[in-house]
């Protein structure tokens, strides 16, 4: 009969209510949740790969860019997000721009009708 596979931790077990995560407390904090391991029932999530979801294509374009740049393709793809990010904060903070004065025939109707 073969072995079954071992389990994979899916996360710390469900707990009463009350009571704290692991046996030294609870994990509130960063440097405690750094400080976690596997006995205390928290793991700690994997950084997510920049370049999951790109085709190879995608990939070798941008460690073209990256090595032309002198930067490894990790770091050049957080500078671009991170140009992305403020590109988008500096669009939501532009103030609108003021409203288009109306076009003639729209000027005379409003004036035949009393509202200008």
């Amino acid at each position: 009969m073969p072995e079954p596979s071992p389990r994979v931790h899916a996360g710390p077990p469900s707990r009463a209510a009350g009571e704290r995560n692991g046996p030294g407390g609870s994990l509130e904090t960063a440097a405690d949740l750094a400080s976690a391991t596997p006995e205390t029932g928290v793991t700690m999530a994997k950084a997510k790969d920049p370049t999951e979801g790109m085709t190879e294509a995608q990939k070798a374009y941008e460690a073209k860019r990256a090595a032309k740049a002198g930067m490894s393709l990790e770091k050049w793809l957080a500078q671009k997000e991170k140009a992305a990010r403020e590109a988008a904060r500096a669009a939501a903070k532009a103030a609108p721009p003021p409203p288009k004065k109306r076009g003639l025939i729209g000027r005379m109707l409003d004036r035949a009708r009393g509202e200008g």
